[in-house]
């Protein structure tokens, strides 16, 4: 039983380096898991949490909520929740969400605003992430993102987006920064049921990863999607169901 607990600890403690890079952003939704988190050019709810600019294209209020666990673990999991809200100009809208549990957890809390010109939408959102690890206590930091999106061609759209353009710290007695991401992508729409998405994302630290997405409607309430992403390289495969304005992801 010491042998397992002190097992499963260990894991643990390797796994936070990569659940970090889960977390900033948080949670992404099933349908941009699912694309190999080709998702910066995806015009839905999600983009709250994708790319702030891509909001402007939602038209009516709108909720969602989201779950995500890896290796059926629960100090791996992340739950979120997102409301969009159109005004007479623009698209407000905003986002919670944790991950982990007791032991080490990332609360993040954010609003932002999105608003459309002709072909051209951009977007800022303010966030506040704070982190706690139940031996040491708890700190936190305001995050801002920017992104932009623009159709090139009816069919081609191509989208941008900045995660800490603020370049945040921790907490502002830490001095160790946290991640700038930077994100581009091309969406290209043959028609309404094929879909195609491109991106590579950089962390200013790090390689980029490039990702890849299809998702195609075999009829209008059932979606398939698959999708690739890189460094290391991982599959994706989702479903999408949609019962009047109902919608259910799976990846």
């Amino acid at each position: 039983m010491l042998r397992n607990c002190l097992f499963i600890f260990s894991f643990f403690l390797l796994a936070i380096p990569f659940a970090h890079g889960q977390v900033y952003p948080a949670i992404s939704g099933a349908r941009a898991a699912a694309l190999g988190h080709a998702s910066v050019g995806l015009s839905d709810i999600w983009a709250i949490l994708n790319n702030i600019g891509s909001l402007a294209d939602v038209e009516a209020p709108a909720v969602a909520f989201g779950y995500q666990t890896r290796f059926q673990l629960q100090e791996l999991s992340t739950l979120g929740a997102l409301i969009a809200w159109p005004l007479p100009t623009g698209v407000l809208g905003g986002s919670v969400s944790r991950f982990g549990t007791g032991i080490y957890s990332v609360h993040s809390a954010g609003i932002g605003y999105s608003h459309k010109i002709n072909y051209i939408s951009v977007g800022i959102k303010l966030n506040y992430l704070q982190q706690a690890i139940e031996t040491v206590g708890s700190h936190g930091n305001f995050v801002a993102e920017l992104g932009g999106k623009a159709m090139l061609l009816p069919k081609l759209h191509f989208a941008a987006h900045v995660y800490n353009i603020s370049q945040s710290h921790v907490s502002r007695r830490s001095e160790e920064r946290l991640p700038t991401l930077l994100t581009a992508g091309l969406s290209y729409l043959p028609s309404d049921k094929l879909q195609l998405y491109v991106q590579t994302r950089k962390n200013v630290e790090f390689p980029a990863r490039f990702s890849a997405g299809l998702e195609y409607a075999i009829i209008p309430a059932l979606t398939v999607r698959t999708g690739i992403r890189t460094r290391p390289v991982e599959g994706s495969f989702g479903l999408g169901f949609q019962i009047r304005r109902l919608h259910f992801n799976y990846a």
